[in-house]
């Protein structure tokens, strides 16, 4: 089944897809034209056996996530089940999510900026808890910096597939290294849940890097350190102010009884280090896409396999790069490979190494962290020897600090 398929034909006869805008396990996300009232869209078309017969459940379940009226939260405009698929209608969001956004500053967070995003995180989280709804998946992806300030996304899948035959199941739902210890456990998410979230979402804005080691660690070993319980703050941050780090730890406590006891508890507690409201971090935003919408449609219905570029194509392609335009496709890339697409980010970042190679520099910021995230791709793609090798190429480069040719 292509990509295409999985968007409903009852709903197509007013919404026109547009292109996909998130990919995952458990669905597509499409950009879509809402052809009667002239507005962009996002739906979210499900995938899986989890919601087989449960249509009033999910009935149920989107009515409670539209009781949320909060800024901080993403708008549900309608669910439904259309040819058999189970969809979720919501406001499109601008900007960039919180991964994004420190991935591509290529460093950690100011303190005040990073407690003004928790901080307004927490805001959302309060009016879904007040509404009955928990997230069940907060971490940096689900965590969108748009024009309006920061809303939360994914409410919808989080909430829909966590229910009691999953559980029965043995089912944990959610994001691995971002998930509650006791989770682990087969306990129920609570609201204490949510808070080991924002407070994981924050380690990972101050240090710039996953709160649980590298992007390499097996599941098993992820899971094994959340267990276990993640160090204390200062021992991975050194230079943070006295009573802050003690409060990150307490967001990321072990046993849930030892967390800020709700949401406005935890904003008491983070806001004497928030910048001003409204303050909301910014990087630079990637281009928007040259081609017209219709073009992107089409290409995607209609090609089957992927297309390969000349190699003088590719050429061409190198000879209008420019440093910044090269950064915006790495950030891209790596975009692509945090959703899922690892095959995708691996082909652009093949395509811009020469550049970065022979205009910027073997030793080029850019040129090391492209072959860093090629490395990581092809772990992911089964490609451990190749990966292990530019791994050790791209170490020696930045410890030695060397300008002795290509890497």
């Amino acid at each position: 089944m292509g990509t295409y398929d999985v968007f409903p034909r009852g709903l197509s006869r007013r919404y026109e897809p547009v292109r996909v805008i998130g990919r995952g396990g458990m669905g597509v996300v499409f950009e879509a034209e809402d052809l009667r009232l002239e507005r962009r869209v996002a739906i979210k078309c499900l995938q899986g056996d989890f919601l087989e017969g449960d249509a009033q459940r999910f009935r149920d379940e989107g009515i409670a996530l539209a009781r949320i009226s909060h800024p901080g939260v993403v708008s549900l405009y309608d669910t439904g089940v259309d040819d058999g698929v189970p969809y979720l209608l919501m406001e499109l969001l601008d900007g960039e999510d919180l991964s994004e956004l420190v991935i591509g500053r290529g460093q950690p967070l100011p303190v005040d900026r990073a407690c003004r995003v928790a901080v307004d995180m927490l805001a959302g989280l309060a009016a879904a808890h007040a509404s009955g709804v928990l997230h069940r998946d907060v971490k940096p992806q689900n965590v969108r910096l748009t024009s309006r300030g920061v809303v939360l996304c994914d409410f919808g899948i989080a909430k829909l597939v966590d229910a009691d035959h999953n559980t029965a199941r043995r089912v944990v739902v959610g994001t691995v290294g971002y998930l509650a210890p006791e989770r682990f456990a087969g306990m129920r998410a609570t609201p204490a849940s949510d808070l080991y979230g924002v407070g994981v979402c924050l380690r990972f804005m101050l240090t710039g890097r996953p709160p649980t080691g590298s992007a390499l660690d097996s599941h098993a070993a992820v899971v094994y350190q959340i267990v276990q319980g993640l160090p204390p703050l200062r021992e991975v941050v050194a230079d943070v102010p006295d009573g802050f780090a003690e409060v990150v730890d307490s967001l990321c406590a072990k046993d849930p009884a030892n967390r800020p006891a709700d949401t406005a508890e935890a904003i008491r507690l983070l806001l004497p280090w928030a910048a001003e409201p409204g303050t909301v971090p910014e990087a630079p935003r990637l281009p928007p896409p040259a081609e017209p919408a219709e073009e992107r449609w089409i290409t995607a219905h209609v090609v089957a396999e992927p297309v390969t570029l000349s190699g003088v194509t590719r050429r061409l392609v190198r000879s209008r790069m420019t440093e910044s335009s090269a950064l915006a496709r790495q950030r891209e890339a790596v975009g692509l490979l945090l959703r899922g697409d690892v095959q995708e980010a691996a082909d652009i970042l093949e395509g811009m190494l020469p550049y970065c190679r022979d205009t910027l520099g073997s030793d080029h910021p850019t040129t090391l962290a492209c072959q860093y995230w090629k490395a990581v791709c092809l772990v992911r793609l089964g490609e451990s020897a190749t990966a292990l090798e530019l791994f050790a190429r791209v170490s020696s480069r930045i410890g030695a600090g060397r300008n002795d040719g290509d890497a």
